[in-house]
């Protein structure tokens, strides 16, 4: 047990870190958010779903963002089908700028009572029975802190000082445009052969997000750039509107990975990308970002600390991503996406099965026992 954890720092105020300080400043721990302030964009575009929006129940409504109710899902051959919200779901997916979602979540945790620092941690180092930051804005002699959350990203300081930085290996490598178009609120995800990752199309407020992701350290940024600018070539006729480019790594670990991933220790606590558990399939991170919040937090008020944390995370979070790492290796296979789309132009509930994977209602874990007991004997086989 790790008795009397009364001051956490959190490095890192995206949705993981600030929902983290909210949730232990309203439990009455002292908390320093550490906020760096360069603006920041998720490289898909800001995806987020129902289901991560309705894990945290006191966050008010976010203003803006655009709604996505339909989502086309086109095979290596080309083949379509268009997924639509139904009575059951008002939205398949919200798009935000990740400016204007991280800034909610920096609002709720400051209501609750965390202090807002802006800088950039450079280093840390332990100090007695705690650690020291030293970096931008942080003042070196009051910066002592007994615990520490990394919520820094995929390339965090936090876990390359006290535990392994992510292997490129457990990665994707997403590339593309931002082009400054309107568009209808239609999402479009697109698989191609020889491609072990996808395509993607999302609406935004006053552009579209093209980009093209790939698994691996041997993917490479002027190929998956190509491939984006295929596919914004084709949806946007005018060649002449503005295009910007982005690129960023993002979590995407293997099922041999995960278990063996550190995600906490002796006065620490890695969450969101920082402790790489990322659906390893798609490589959505924003519900695990604010599921590792929530388990750190509660590790921490509980007394727990780090390695309590971490035996929470290996229970209640880490066997549902090596099911889908698992099934990563069948669902970027051209014969599993060409069944399923034939199915889903087919059958009604393979396209509710499809639905309940982008949403987040269906979890990896149990989707083969779904398949064989829906009658997709076709998808089962490829397992």
């Amino acid at each position: 047990m790790t008795m009397g954890i009364d001051r956490v720092a959190v490095i890192g105020a995206g949705p993981a870190g600030a929902y983290a300080a909210h949730l232990l400043a309203r439990a009455g721990r002292e908390v320093t958010l550490v906020h760096r302030t360069r603006p920041l964009e998720k490289p898909c575009g800001g995806g987020v779903t129902r289901q991560a929006l309705d894990d945290v129940p006191e966050l008010p409504p976010i203003g803006g963002g655009r709604s996505i109710e339909r989502t086309i899902f086109r095979a290596p051959s080309g083949r379509e089908v268009s997924l639509e919200a139904d009575s059951r779901e008002r939205e398949l997916l919200r798009i935000y700028p990740r400016r204007v979602l991280d800034a909610a979540v920096r609002r709720l945790a400051e209501s609750s009572g965390a202090r807002i620092l802006e800088g950039s941690v450079a280093s840390i180092e332990r100090d007695g029975r705690g650690f020291r930051l030293r970096g931008e804005g942080i003042d070196a002699e009051s910066s002592s802190w007994p615990f520490v959350i990394g919520a820094d990203g995929i390339g965090s300081i936090v876990r390359r000082s006290l535990a392994e930085p992510l292997d490129e290996r457990d990665t994707f490598l997403a590339c593309g445009w931002r082009v400054e178009v309107d568009a209808a609120p239609t999402a479009i995800l697109c698989f191609e052969r020889r491609l072990r990752g996808y395509l993607w199309s999302f609406p935004r407020e006053g552009e579209v997000s093209i980009g093209a992701c790939a698994l691996g350290s041997s993917a490479k940024p002027a190929a998956l750039f190509e491939r984006a600018a295929r596919l914004a070539d084709e949806l946007v006729v005018d060649s002449a509107v503005p295009r910007k480019p982005y690129a960023s790594r993002i979590p995407a670990p293997s099922s041999r990975t995960l278990r063996r991933l550190r995600v906490g220790g002796d006065g620490f606590a890695l969450v969101g990308d920082a402790s790489g558990l990322v659906d390893p399939l798609t490589g959505e991170g924003i519900r695990f970002a604010f599921r590792t919040a929530r388990l750190a937090a509660e590790s921490i008020v509980a007394g727990e600390g780090g390695p309590g944390y971490a035996e929470r995370a290996r229970r209640d979070v880490v066997p549902g991503l090596v099911s889908g790492a698992r099934w990563r290796s069948v669902f970027y296979q051209p014969a599993f996406l060409e069944a399923m789309v034939a199915l889903c132009a087919k059958r009604q509930g393979a396209r509710r099965l499809l639905l309940d994977l982008l949403t987040g209602h269906q979890e990896y874990a149990g989707l083969l026992e779904r398949l064989v007991g829906e009658g997709f004997q076709s998808l089962a086989a490829c397992f």
